[in-house]
């Protein structure tokens, strides 16, 4: 027998016969439990696209019927303390020396800071690890963000009170032109 304790609240998002995505979701458990009123609905964890979810189990796809409880796994939540970072037309970020990255290209991640401008309450895809490890490389401790920050104030190094956050999105669409609401919240399970 195991036991689920929540995480966070519950979330709540329309489903129609039309595609949809949330809004970025903090990353903080490995476990989402979903809950739908109403007819069946497609969904897929993708960034912020819009697009029609494949109804096909290799693309990563979940039919959830109404009504039923559904756990799906979300794989680990990844975060960095950030160290430093490099404003620009892209946003160059830096983590401790001795750790690396733990996201990849293609990622999209937020950040979660006491520094006002750097709580940005937005979602940015990373575009690339640095990964030199020659002398002088960053040995994947450094990431470029599509994020043009040029316009942000100065980061202030040493206050260890930021860290990167990976997060993720649901494209939804309700299957037979139905609608309805998709519940979901992260979950614990042990």
């Amino acid at each position: 027998m195991s036991n689920i304790k929540t995480y966070g609240v519950t979330g709540t998002l329309a489903v129609s016969g039309t595609a949809a995505a949330s809004t970025f979701i903090e990353h903080h458990t490995d476990t989402i439990r979903l809950v739908y009123s109403g007819s069946q609905v497609c969904l897929t964890l993708a960034g912020p696209s819009n697009t029609t979810p494949a109804l096909n189990t290799t693309e990563g796809a979940l039919v959830v019927s109404p009504a039923e409880v559904e756990y799906l796994s979300i794989g680990a939540p990844q975060s960095q303390t950030v160290v430093n970072i490099i404003r620009g037309t892209t946003t160059i970020v830096d983590f401790p020396e001795g750790t690396g990255s733990p996201f990849t290209a293609g990622d999209f991640v937020t950040f979660i800071s006491q520094q006002t401008p750097y709580n940005t309450a937005s979602a940015f895809e990373v575009l690339s690890v640095d990964s030199t490890s020659n002398v002088g490389g960053y040995f994947s401790t450094r990431l470029t963000l599509d994020w043009n920050s040029s316009a942000v104030a100065d980061f202030i190094p040493g206050r260890h009170d930021t860290e990167l956050r990976s997060v993720f999105y649901m494209n939804v669409i309700a299957l037979n032109g139905g609608s309805g609401n998709l519940y979901y919240n992260q979950v614990q399970v042990s």
